[in-house]
């Protein structure tokens, strides 16, 4: 029925949303590098500057929609009840995208708002 449709497509929104943030996490990565900004994964947050510790928290959520989404599709694709997980999926997914690009665009100030 239409509720089984939106537990197969709501895992495809949020893969979506993910891969949108993936992308501007790498960008964003490169563009950080250059500037100079040390992402250290060895270091804890706190002790980077502001800009390697927002990339870090980032990374963090973006991380936690990603498998999400994993767990939602595997579901679907084996033809397992997941209402929860999908919804869960694309809530937490259209959410950290969302605030994952913005905070990209941010970090990257003035280039953030040129055409590349």
């Amino acid at each position: 029925g239409a509720m089984a449709t939106f537990d197969n497509t709501r895992p495809l929104v949020a893969g979506m949303a993910v891969g949108c943030a993936r992308a501007a996490l790498e960008l964003t990565r490169e563009l950080l590098e250059e500037a100079g900004v040390e992402i250290d994964y060895d270091r804890p947050a706190q002790s980077q500057s502001a800009a390697a510790a927002t990339f870090l928290q980032m990374e963090a959520d973006w991380e936690a929609a990603h498998l999400l989404t994993l767990s939602a599709a595997w579901m679907a694709d084996n033809r397992q009840p997941n209402s929860l997980e999908a919804s869960m999926a694309k809530a937490k997914a259209g959410r950290v995208g969302n605030q994952i690009t913005l905070r990209c665009v941010e970090l990257a100030s003035t280039l953030g708002y040129s055409e590349t």
